[in-house]
């Protein structure tokens, strides 16, 4: 969900706690007031999309004008491969639209937009880069750049940039991490046998307060300068290709930061949900599916605002449709990203993401793309995901987060087992993926940015973080680890798990612990660390057997098994005792007629005879059958 709700993140939920303090000393708080529309000053020419392709399905592109002005002018195009459709002007005099169809034979070239007064704006044909599928026997790494590793110093502040401070001992001001450093720690992520990564936003978030986690937007075309900008996020996603590792953005089409200029000097009111006074989401998800809901309130959990700073985008205008659709090819065939995590996916109007993820879908069939559905109740949830009759987009193609699935386990390893509940629950929940066509497309998870961290959700237990991590890496679905749970890092508090938001240790000069370098850690975080790293590499090693089926049993006396089994018949045992106390088990009803084969331990790679297995208390242990 997003990242921070600054009107829910007051002082009675930080208490006296400084790190959480909004505004640097000194400064009136009277500044960071909520941008009117129309009230901000022109900031520069912008030509959105900058750039099309000569070898997409979608040929006519909308190109939206940003300049001072521009709507009095007339324009032609110079040069071969597109022609001018129309030009559409708006209310705004600084906006107008170009609708331009590339040639079917059209080769890369640049063309100019040339204005009647001789004024001229570059635009590139160029060829599209193609993304990678994402699979269910990826392992997906979520990194906050601004809290990862800075890489170059010399960016943490830049002038002209409305928030220029850096404190890494407050939670809400920007640390000073950047792209370059994670570019810097990709072998890190290789280890952990990370084969996709997730970045929490990374387009510019020129925002007064609060501007690190990049929820926010004031430029859906720019990186920000602060994160290193276009080139080094390009470098980023090149360097991780490099190393077989995918690279998956953080799209947020339903809001933006009220700095952004397309509502601050907005084209016209057709683009916002803009009430008389100002009006907030209720956040009851369920309304939306809800066959007994009042109009209402339907009404105010899509059109209401996230936030007095986080304008609402109306996504019934065709001109925001158009914007934000062909906004998510031109990242994918410019940078050759390879997909894309959508925030708060039920906010935005079921309709729009229907078309809009249908169209990705027709230009890019690799593409992947899933949406944060944050909601209580696993049908609730399923009703976000396509191939079901109950689904809000029944044709669609985005799956969504596991929130239902990420309860379950927590419940499993923190509760003692009962007919629905402990371990209990987890099963269940599992029985209950008839709902979904491909329960493998699922993105399944421990934490996030938006929660406590698994470490402090678990009282620090290493036994149940070993299981966590396990459970995460061996069911069905396509795992999701954030970054540093694998160190065990700690942290909660905020509205949102602001207070999990800590820096990565090492990513920073002076230091004096580096997970990188595997310098200073702990016993415990040295232990847990080696033992993700060995489990990630062995599911990198055998992605069939985490592309294939899952089967499980019921669970007995606290202990949950199930296995995968490969599409070459292998398979893997995986046990979970879920008691606060040892427990033995037999291997019998787990093997069927060849109960007397051999098991190797994947962690150890010791063998042994299927006999009985004493499992600790909380913990798990991975077998593959030795056939």
């Amino acid at each position: 969900m997003l990242g921070l709700l600054v009107c829910l993140v007051t002082a009675s939920l930080h208490g006296q706690d400084d790190r959480f303090q909004k505004f640097p000393a000194g400064v009136e708080e009277s500044i960071y007031a909520p941008v009117a529309p129309g009230e901000a000053q022109f900031r520069g020419a912008s030509v959105m999309p900058p750039s099309w392709f000569v070898d997409l399905p979608t040929r006519q592109v909308d190109v939206l004008i940003y300049d001072l002005a521009v709507g009095a002018q007339t324009f032609t195009v110079e040069g071969q491969g597109a022609r001018l459709l129309k030009t559409v002007g708006y209310p705004n005099g600084n906006y107008v639209k170009l609708s331009l169809l590339v040639d079917a034979s059209a080769k890369p070239t640049t063309l100019q937009l040339r204005r009647g007064d001789g004024k001229a704006y570059p635009f590139e044909l160029a060829k599209a880069r193609r993304p990678q599928a994402l699979r269910s026997s990826d392992l997906i790494y979520l990194i906050m750049p601004d809290r990862f590793a800075n890489g170059e110093p010399s960016n943490d502040v830049l002038a002209g940039m409305t928030q220029r401070g850096v404190d890494r001992g407050k939670v809400l001001f920007r640390h000073g991490g950047d792209l370059q450093g994670v570019t810097a720690h990709l072998d890190y992520l290789s280890e952990l046998g990370v084969t996709a990564l997730w970045l929490n936003p990374v387009l510019e978030n020129d925002q007064p307060y609060e501007s690190y986690h990049g929820y926010a937007a004031t430029d859906h075309y720019r990186v920000d300068d602060r994160l290193g900008g276009n080139a080094a996020y390009q470098t980023l996603i090149d360097s991780a290709h490099a190393r077989g590792i995918k690279v998956l953005m953080d799209m947020v089409p339903n809001h933006v930061g009220d700095r952004h200029f397309l509502y601050a000097d907005m084209p016209d009111r057709s683009w916002w949900h803009l009430p008389d006074s100002f009006t907030r989401s209720n956040f009851r998800i369920p309304s939306v599916l809800d066959p007994h809901a009042a109009p209402s309130d339907q009404r105010q959990m899509l059109n209401g605002w996230f936030d007095k700073h986080m304008p609402d985008f109306d996504q019934d205008a065709p001109d925001v449709r158009r914007y934000f659709t062909q906004l998510a090819l031109w990242w994918v065939g410019a940078t050759g990203q390879d997909g894309y995590r959508v925030d708060t996916y039920p906010y935005s109007d079921p309709a729009f993401m229907a078309e809009w993820s249908r169209e990705l879908k027709a230009n890019f069939p690799t593409l992947c793309f899933f949406g944060e559905v944050w909601v209580d109740g696993l049908p609730n949830q399923a009703a976000f995901v396509p191939g079901v009759e109950t689904a809000v987009d029944p044709g669609g193609n985005t799956s969504v987060t596991d929130f239902q699935l990420k309860d379950a386990i927590m419940e499993a390893l923190q509760q003692e087992q009962s007919w629905v509940g402990g371990v209990g629950k987890l099963w269940l929940t599992l029985t209950q993926d008839y709902l979904y066509e491909d329960p493998n497309a699922l993105v399944t998870f421990l934490d996030n940015h938006d929660l406590s961290r698994l470490a402090t959700s678990l009282g620090g237990d290493e036994a149940k973080l070993r299981s966590a991590i396990t459970l995460l890496l061996t069911l069905r679905g396509t795992p999701m680890l954030y970054y540093g749970t694998e160190l065990a890092l700690e942290g909660a508090g905020g509205g949102f798990g602001e207070g999990g938001r800590i820096d990565m240790p090492g990513g920073w000069e002076g230091d004096g612990v580096d997970a990188f370098a595997n310098r200073g850690l702990s016993p415990k975080q040295a232990s847990l660390l080696r033992y993700t790293q060995r489990l990630g590499q062995y599911r990198r090693a055998n992605p069939d057997l985490f592309e294939g089926e899952m089967m499980h049993w019921v669970p007995e006396d606290g202990v949950y098994v199930f296995s995968r089994k490969g599409v070459a018949g292998r398979r893997l045992l995986i046990v979970y005792n879920s008691n606060g106390f040892a427990k033995t088990t037999e291997f019998g009803r787990y093997l069927g007629e060849a109960p007397d084969v051999q098991l190797r331990d994947v962690m150890t790679d010791a063998i042994r005879q299927a006999g009985p297995l004493e499992i600790v208390a909380k913990g798990t242990a991975v077998f593959e059958i030795v056939e």
